[in-house]
């Protein structure tokens, strides 16, 4: 078991048992259970407080350490990518459900969403840093803050930069859906996607503490990370990242830090995740709340990226336990003549 603290009370708790079942979780009813799938492939059956579902990601193995790839589990048709990546006619203003939640007024400071929508890309960039930020909110040490922390807006310049991945990712998923028998079969990753020339930025997915340079500082979901070094990896196995934008509290912007390898694959994970999931809702909300319409979707499953999710209640029992092992387990490390 490996038990990590964040700087704003967060844990995160790791456990590997003979069978090389993995469990994660960072808070009672947030986390998942990873088993292995069929060679080479693993899947995750995510709990997120009432609701499960499952992703399917590839293994792959890089100077010793083994990184996880996601693998979409659904594809759509040509036109329908065409509609996505290309611009819009004209401009959607979207009227998006989550205006006046605590979480969107509590990040008030923060974030905004585009007044207008001349690009899916951007539209699925606020939905992907407003999944972030409900995640922020959810995982703070406490109960739910009375006030907004205020800070610094997240600028359009930032969110374009993003807007420029998630079109990149649009244009990979476009031509792995549409590969055919005859050609080959997409090579192994053989080198992490933090080192990727074309993957700069990062959107923070879960809480990190990183060196600052003077000292440590914490980046919590929502935060953005580009980084700055694309060949060189230290000792720890990271590499150097600039902060472009990040809530009160945690590392300053512009400030330079160290992030790990593994934890820079899963941002980038939950990147190809959210993307995906805003991808479907764009398909089930044309002409709806203020989008165009566009081509149908004709979406079909890829038979890579399916699994067959563990039940709630097996989900649910198993991460409960692991936050009870792990109070014990600090517990008596905290004993009077225990070393700890």
């Amino acid at each position: 078991m490996n038990v990590g603290h964040g700087m704003g009370g967060e844990r995160h708790i790791e456990t590997v048992h003979p069978d090389h079942t993995r469990v994660v979780s960072w808070a009672r009813h947030a986390g998942y259970v990873e088993r292995p799938l069929r060679p080479g492939y693993v899947s995750r059956t995510y709990l997120a407080g009432t609701r499960t579902y499952v992703h399917v990601y590839r293994a792959y193995v890089y100077r010793g350490v083994t990184y996880y790839r996601y693998v979409p589990g659904v594809y759509y048709g040509r036109r329908f990518y065409g509609w996505a990546w290309n611009p819009w006619p004209a401009a959607a203003v979207f009227a998006w459900r989550w205006r006046g939640t605590p979480w969107f007024d509590y990040y008030a400071g923060y974030f905004a969403p585009a007044p207008a929508y001349p690009t899916a890309a951007l539209w699925l960039t606020d939905y992907l840093l407003a999944e972030n930020l409900q995640r922020a909110y959810a995982e703070q040490d406490g109960p739910p803050p009375a006030t907004s922390p205020g800070g610094n807006l997240l600028t359009p310049e930032v969110k374009d930069q993003i807007a420029d991945e998630v079109r990149l990712q649009i244009g990979a998923e476009y031509a792995a859906a549409n590969q055919t028998a005859s050609q080959p079969a997409p090579a192994a990753d053989q080198t992490p996607v933090g080192l990727d020339p074309n993957q700069r930025i990062f959107v923070v997915s879960t809480p990190l503490t990183v060196n600052e340079g003077t000292g440590e500082c914490g980046l919590t979901p929502g935060d953005v990370i580009a980084r700055t070094n694309y060949t060189t990896i230290s000792a720890r196995n990271t590499v150097s990242v600039k902060v472009l934008a990040s809530k009160p509290g945690d590392c300053p912007v512009n400030s330079a830090a160290e992030v790990d390898l593994t934890a820079l694959q899963e941002m980038h994970n939950q990147f190809l995740e959210v993307v995906d999931n805003g991808l479907r809702m764009l398909a089930e909300s044309q002409s709806k709340d203020g989008l165009p319409a566009g081509p149908p979707a004709e979406m079909r499953q890829a038979a890579e990226g399916q699994a067959a999710p563990d039940s709630f209640d097996s989900v649910d029992s198993a991460l409960a336990e692991q936050q009870q092992e792990a109070n014990q387990a600090l517990q008596e490390i905290r004993q009077p003549g225990s070393g700890g």
